[in-house]
């Protein structure tokens, strides 16, 4: 088993070995996945790069530090996840907002996420997710991205509808924080999600 080096860098970070077997080239993942894609000759980069979006799944482990539940924020230790208090706040967040356990980002701090569910989840507890997306947003110049996962029983995707409840509470967020620079980006796909999330995880 080998390093594959033609495929493009980000996929290099999902798929990063691959073994020929009758001749032909699999590409497999290099981190809990079960599936494979063929490595055919003169099948341009770009191509392998879809194929390999398209068949890799990941799941991950998300703590859930706020729900949407109305004018609340909670407050936890980082290092115990023990809630340390519950606070009044001006802010309702559009869905349930948490972290990615076992990630990095480069603030230091786990990779944060939306959870797109209409459930009422519980803060403090956690729950098993995909990612499906990806919201630019950063922090006094440093890239804060958010990940927008989805429950592994429930079918979700980043719609209008989604973006505009983000980009809403992302507007009264600024407002309210004079003392920061925030500043949005675009919207990116499940693709860009999975690179960062791999790219993210403690141990790579």
């Amino acid at each position: 088993m080998q390093t594959d080096r033609k495929v493009v860098p980000g996929v290099q970070l999902l798929f990063r070995r691959y073994n020929v077997w009758n001749g032909v080239r699999y590409l497999f993942a290099s981190r809990g996945g079960k599936n494979a894609i063929k490595i055919l000759p003169g099948v341009p980069e770009q191509k392998i790069a879809e194929q390999a979006v398209f068949w890799y799944t990941l799941t991950m482990k998300v703590f859930i530090e706020q729900t949407s539940e109305p004018n609340k924020k909670n407050v936890f230790d980082k290092k115990t996840r023990a809630l340390l208090d519950t606070v009044t706040s001006l802010l309702t967040y559009p869905y349930p907002y948490g972290y990615i356990l076992d990630t990095r980002s480069p603030d230091g701090q786990e990779l944060d996420c939306y959870i797109i569910t209409g459930k009422k989840l519980e803060a403090g507890s956690v729950v098993e997710c995909e990612p499906i997306g990806m919201a630019e947003w950063f922090e006094d110049g440093q890239a804060d991205h958010k990940i927008l996962v989805k429950l592994i029983d429930e079918q979700k995707k980043v719609d209008d509808i989604v973006k505009k409840k983000i980009d809403d509470f992302a507007t009264q967020f600024i407002a309210n924080r004079p003392d920061k620079q925030y500043q949005p980006g675009k919207y990116s796909g499940r693709g860009e999600a999975l690179v960062l999330v791999v790219a993210s995880r403690v141990g790579n």
